[in-house]
């Protein structure tokens, strides 16, 4: 693609972004106008970002590069205020809307309030993990570090291991994989055990069937299946 069609898609984009700013705004300022904003929890969030010319890509392929794992996590409606400094997953959020309300959180649910660390009462996560689905035996995958350390299995285009508190582009210059230093053994260590607990999950009585008809019916919704 030329620079003036990655251009034409970062425009494309951009006007995306503010539709949904514009929607957003209407939506809260509804709640204002019924007088139900003081009493309602909202959440804004999303499932992963897009890359709009990283890396060679535009949308958001099976690989986890800073501008498809980092999402936005802002709570309105809580009394806990500020930015939490730390690591937040998407598996927190449940728990995190439900402590919101007042509500105690599912046994079952892996995450942890967010509102938690706001308040002092937990640390944030020293690690989030990644994969997209046994189907693919595990080979894309990834494991971020609270430090900001975080190590990529993407098929067969190999691993990357980057500090990207330092460098935050993700460059291939950048790529530590080869230099093997410390952080890259504990990494590799976390992620098997990710992916270790994920497949005992998936294969146990509480996994998820893919085959299952409701699965199915979710992703055709999505657009994953045609």
């Amino acid at each position: 693609m030329t620079e003036e069609e990655w251009e034409t898609i970062r425009r494309l984009y951009d006007a995306e972004c503010a539709y949904t700013d514009d929607q957003f705004e209407s939506l809260l300022s509804e709640l204002d106008e019924r007088g139900i904003r003081d009493d309602t929890v909202v959440c804004l969030t999303a499932d992963h970002g897009e890359l709009v010319g990283e890396h060679g890509h535009a949308g958001h392929p099976p690989e986890f590069w800073e501008g498809i794992v980092r999402v936005p996590f802002v709570v309105d409606g809580v009394d806990e205020t500020g930015t939490v400094d730390g690591q937040v997953r998407l598996i927190d959020l449940p728990p995190t809307l439900t402590d919101a309300v007042g509500l105690d959180a599912t046994a079952a649910w892996q995450g942890e309030s967010a509102l938690a660390v706001a308040r002092g009462d937990a640390d944030a996560r020293e690690f989030a993990f990644g994969d997209v689905g046994r189907q693919i035996d595990y080979t894309r995958s990834y494991v971020r570090r609270a430090d900001g350390w975080k190590l990529m299995r993407h098929g067969d285009d190999g691993e990357f291991l980057y500090d990207v508190r330092a460098t935050p582009a993700e460059a291939p210059e950048d790529n530590r994989v080869d230099d093997a230093p410390p952080e890259y053994a504990d990494l590799t260590d976390r992620l098997d055990e990710h992916q270790e607990r994920m497949a005992a999950l998936r294969s146990g009585d509480g996994g998820v069937d893919e085959d299952d008809e409701m699965v199915e019916q979710h992703l055709r919704e999505l657009g994953y299946l045609e």
